[in-house]
């Protein structure tokens, strides 16, 4: 009977057995995952490698994880040896931003790619001494992982390992053999094993101040502590760091090896023969020093250097290659040397400032569109008789326009003409002869861009990025034709230049609406002249990048002594300036000097009428001269602000011409109420001629100060009670002319005062016509000076030289 029983027993275990193997065959063959939870209750799902082995492919959000090295499934034991690509990162089964710490066991041997992508909050990660690979992105965007113990068991670490963690010192195992491809993009401090092998370009990063190779490595060193890492073998400089030191026997630049380098000078030593693909691309290099023995330069190896103003390439250059200079804005001129056998495709193309290209090389072969894009082009001269071999579309420039000019020795014109390719020019001349503009022609004449248009108008459409102090001539000559100069309204050539120091404009010109700014945002400019300048016009809506000066905070002197008009919110933001003195300007719209926090003083003795917000915010400001203003406060729709509007510094200010005083709007659809003078609280003592008729609503709001207001109108103006404020009418003294004090006592407005009394006479003074027409003297950085200076001066709006 025990017998019978035993073997029953056995059969279901069997059963059991066969469908427990069943079941991982069916799941194995099927590929499908299952979820077991670890001890600490977190969800990891799994794949079946084998009948014995799984590996991680999703993990619920945590923010730590312990990954166990076996698990129990189905009753059967399984061997975790590997964490899937992507398994937990950004790319697995669940989405992590929590996960913070990670242990992986020691039966792991393979961690698979970008395995802990983009876990932002991760800071430690224990990985067992089973792993020999660190693949590629595995650790990608763990941007607080600031350190991690690599185990001695790793030889190779793969492209964008750690790219964009927070590593900057790193201890590599002494078993390392190979490093790829941005594996790191942080580290400061490194020092290179004895073991490795291969390192592929930028494998540390930009950020790298210090480099050492171990002294036994037979692959790699940093000879005479020249903080980069040379090939050994070719002599090959291959990975650089902030503070390299070029040794004098390396043959050879890296691929890549100064790509972002912040440079603005380099001499490179006379033992290099080559330069390799993108070895500077993308540099701030503005000069370079090419050795004699130089032979080739790279694909794209200056591509984008858009600060390089000078090249000059030694004799001994043979090869150019595809886009080797491509994109390098600033250069004015190339020179190809006679020993060039090749240019490459586009070596030159998108190179904005280069006017002219000389070739003196007979046997070179030029490659396809190699100016393309590069719009200033005028001319090419070749210093040999026998046309240089080139393509059909060698000259095609931007829309398939060919080069326009073409210089060539005396005595060989018929021979290029009656070429297939260079016949293709418009015209070909011979050297010494004068080469005229054509329209279209781009052409830079200190440091501004022209273009040259129809009826002899050569149009400013760009800036060179060096370019310091702008000079406008009345026109530009190409030796037989003067063309007259003008400015661009509407291709913003200087919004948000850094460089720009002074600007003077004889021309005149208009800065309309269309501007996008003109000179918005230049953050440098000090000095404006523009001696014939009679409309600045607004910008629109509420954006000051749509306004000719505005948000230039170091602007302090300006000279446009027949300006008559500003548009709006013209010079908002130019904290700098302090004085507002402009002879005959007649109409200021809103906003024009608004927050411009700096003004002193304003002398405008021909202004008639200015709008709401023209001086809102000028904190500074104490004087205000505009005997001739009839309007003020115009509102306008976009910034509902008063003129004068927290203008705290003013005592006095005193309106004789004035007629209107307009209120404003309900401030930006609140229930805020700014009117002309709002919040001007030292404001003490007000004067109205007698040509006023309107003071509109709360004009004088938040002027708490204010005690005596005198009105020579024997006609009271119509007056809103809102005007003032209460206490003002109470405690205020209001003087008007003899005789009128009832009048005003009974007129609607004016009956609020509770004190009013006469004046026998008006309290505007007689200035005398020698103090009325004095105007302050300024030295050429704008700060004001004391009678007698001598040197150059500013007075009357003009620059003078006193003695």
């Amino acid at each position: 009977m025990k017998i019978v029983i035993l073997l029953k027993r056995c059969i279901a275990t069997s059963r059991s057995l066969l469908l427990t193997m069943y079941l991982l065959s069916s799941l194995l063959s099927n590929a499908s995952s299952f979820t077991v939870e670890n001890e600490d209750g977190i969800a990891i799902r799994y794949n079946l490698l084998s009948k014995t082995e799984c590996e991680v492919v999703g993990v619920a959000d945590c923010k730590e994880l312990i990954i166990p090295s076996r698990i129990l499934y189905l009753g059967h034991e399984l061997i975790v040896t590997r964490l899937a690509d992507n398994s937990c990162g950004g790319g697995g089964s669940y989405w992590r931003n929590k996960l913070q710490s990670v242990c992986i066991p020691n039966t792991v041997v393979e961690i698979g790619e970008y395995a802990f992508c983009q876990n932002k909050a991760l800071t430690h990660v224990k990985m067992p001494d089973t792993i020999k690979e660190i693949k590629a992105g595995t650790f990608y965007g763990c941007h607080n992982l600031k350190d991690i113990e690599l185990p001695e068991s790793v030889k190779k670490i793969n492209k964008e390992a750690f790219f964009d963690c927070s590593i900057k010192e790193i201890k590599l195992p002494l078993s390392l053999e190979s490093i790829g491809e941005n594996a790191f993009n942080s580290i400061e401090t490194v020092y290179i094993p004895s073991h490795v092998n291969n390192i592929k370009y930028n494998s540390f990063g930009y950020q790298l101040k210090t480099i050492s190779v171990a002294e036994n490595n037979p692959y790699f060193d940093s000879r005479n502590n020249c903080n980069s890492i040379i090939e050994t073998k070719t002599n090959r400089l291959i990975l650089r760091t902030e503070n390299t030191i070029i040794p004098s026997d390396v043959t050879i630049i890296g691929e890549k090896a100064f790509e972002n380098a912040m440079l603005k000078e380099l001499s490179l030593p006379a033992s290099i023969k080559t330069i390799e693909n993108r070895a500077f691309a993308n540099s701030t290099l503005e000069k370079i020093n090419f050795p004699e023995g130089l032979e080739t330069i790279g694909k794209e190896a200056f591509c984008g250097c858009s600060s390089l103003s000078k090249l000059l390439l030694p004799k001994t250059t043979i090869n150019i290659e595809a886009k080797a200079f491509t994109e390098c804005k600033e250069l004015p001129e190339v020179i190809i040397p006679e020993n060039v056998i090749s240019v490459g495709d586009e070596a030159f193309s998108y190179c904005d400032n280069i006017v002219t290209i000389t070739i003196n090389s007979s046997k070179v072969i030029l490659g396809n569109n190699i100016f393309a894009h590069s719009n200033c082009f005028r001319i090419i001269k070749i210093n040999n008789e026998t046309p240089p071999t080139a393509q059909k579309n060698t000259f095609l420039r931007k829309n398939g326009i060919i080069m326009k000019n073409l210089v060539v020795p005396h005595g060989t014109k018929e021979t290029f003409s009656n070429s297939p390719i260079w016949s293709q020019f418009w015209n070909i001349y011979e050297e010494g002869e004068n080469i005229k503009y054509l329209e279209g022609d781009t052409i830079i004449s200190n440091g501004l861009k022209y273009v040259i248009e129809e009826n002899n108008i050569a149009t400013i459409c760009g800036i060179t990025s060096h370019t310091i102090d702008i000079n406008i001539p009345f026109s530009l000559s190409d030796g037989e034709q003067e063309y007259t100069t003008k400015l661009e309204e509407n291709k913003g050539v200087f919004v948000r230049n850094e460089n720009i120091r002074t600007l003077i404009a004889p021309i005149i010109l208009t800065f309309n609406y269309y501007a996008e700014g003109c000179f918005y945002n230049c953050r440098n400019l000090e000095y404006v002249e523009c001696q014939n300048l009679k409309s600045i016009a607004g910008g629109w809506g509420t954006s000051n990048q749509h306004c000719a000066f505005a948000e230039c905070p170091k602007l302090k002197t300006i000279i446009m002594p027949v300006l008559k008009s500003i548009g709006d919110l013209a010079f908002t933001g130019c904290n700098s300036i302090e004085t507002i003195d402009f002879p005959c300007l007649e109409k200021i719209q809103g906003g024009a000097f608004d927050m411009c926090q700096n003004i002193q003083s304003i002398d405008l003795p021909s202004l008639h009428s200015i709008e709401g917000a023209a001086f809102h915010g000028c904190k500074e400001l104490e004087t205000i001269k505009v005997d001739k203003l009839e309007e003020l406060n115009i509102p306008y729709d976009y910034r509902d602000y008063g003129t004068f509007e927290d203008c705290s510094s003013i005592t006095e200010i005193e309106l004789p011409s004035v007629k209107r005083i307009y209120g404003c709007t309900n401030h930006m659809g609140t229930s805020n109420h700014h009117g002309c003078f709002y919040g001007c609280e030292k404001l003490e003592k007000v004067l109205l001629g007698d040509k006023c008729i309107l003071i509109d609503r709360y004009t004088f709001e938040k002027c708490n100060n204010l005690a005596t207001i005198e009105c020579l109108s024997t006609t009271p103006p119509q007056l809103d009670p809102n005007a003032f404020e209460t206490s003002t009418y109470n405690y205020a003294t209001l003087l008007v002319p003899q005789g009128c004090k009832s009048i005003y006592a009974s007129a609607p407005g004016w009956e609020l005062f509770c004190n009013i009394q006469e004046k026998a006479s008006s309290t505007i003074q007689q200035i005398s016509e020698t103090k009325r027409n004095m105007k302050y003297s300024y030295n050429l950085q704008g700060i004001k000076v004391k009678e007698g200076t001598k040197g150059i001066i500013i007075h009357n709006n003009k620059k003078i030289l006193a003695k």
